[in-house]
Order: structure tokens, then sequence, then C-alpha cells
């Protein structure tokens, strides 16, 4: 997304759930236009639910340069970030999906333009509370090259996929 087009955030709290979600839009100048258009015609001012519908109804892509573009967060502590860039699942460096249990445990998926994607180590990876990785699985351009649940502890180096 461009500097020139505007960002909103919104966040909805899910009883049921127990449940926060945070979710960061960019938005067109354009689709700026109509948001503003439709709150000014609404009686009241619309709840965060009523908003978020809008956005998605049209066309407002999950895109956040600084952080997560959505943000989970649920009452025994777990959390899930995504990272979106233009509305791809999309993060340079460091997993772009992450989840965090409550019990420490945790899985990270790396992602490229919407495809898990990583060229120097696997996709996705996943550890139990202590560390060690439980199941790691190499991906590049959203093909599955190898997968394996190794046996290692987090001092241990890691090993590469077989050929």
């Amino acid at each position: 997304m461009s500097k020139s087009e505007a960002h909103i955030e919104i966040t909805l709290k899910l009883d049921g759930a127990s449940c926060e979600i945070t979710s960061c839009y960019a938005l067109t100048p354009e689709q700026e236009r109509a948001r503003k258009q439709w709150m000014a015609g609404q009686a009241t001012a619309p709840s965060d639910e009523a908003v978020d519908g809008w956005l998605d109804n049209n066309g407002a892509k999950l895109d956040r340069a600084d952080g997560p573009a959505v943000v989970m967060k649920f009452s025994d502590g777990s959390r899930i970030e995504k990272w979106w860039a233009n509305g791809n699942l999309h993060r340079v460096g460091a997993p772009a999906l992450l989840e965090i249990n409550a019990n420490g445990s945790r899985r990270e998926q790396w992602y490229t333009n919407d495809k898990l994607d990583r060229a120097d180590g696997p996709a996705i990876v996943v550890h139990d509370p202590g560390g060690i990785i439980l199941f790691e699985q190499w991906d590049h351009d959203g093909v599955l090259e190898n997968s394996r649940r190794p046996a290692r502890g987090p001092d241990k180096p890691p090993s590469h996929p077989a050929p």
C-alpha cells in the first residue's frame, strides 16, 4: 500500500470465544471517501462490528508495515499474530503467522505474498513449551519440499532437509 492510503484499526471483542481481535486495514483514497460517506449516512455511530463488515465487503485489505495487521488475544494468554501486506500474508525475515499458546508452545509460519515460503530454513516450525522443535516443514513458493518431526533440543543446531 502506498503512503497516500489511509489505515484504520478495528478491535472486536468476541465474548463467546473470550477473544479480542485487532485488525488493521489499508484503504485507497476512494475507499476512505466511501467509508466517510457511509458513516455520515448512519443515524448513529456504527459499531466496530459494522465498520469491520463494511471494510470486508468493500475491498479494504489487511495491511500494516510496522507490526502484525491482525492480533488475536485469548483470555488464557494465548495469542495469534498475522503480518499482512497489501492483503497477503507476508513478512520479510521472520514468520508472518505466529501462534503462541498459554503453555509456551508456539507455531511459526513463514509466508511470502500469501504462499508458504522460506529459503533459509523450514517455513513451518512447531515448538513445545520448552523450545524443542516438534515439527518442521520446508516450503518454497507455496510448494512442499520436505517435512519431518525431529527429536532435538533447543541447544542443537538445525539440520537441513534431505535432498
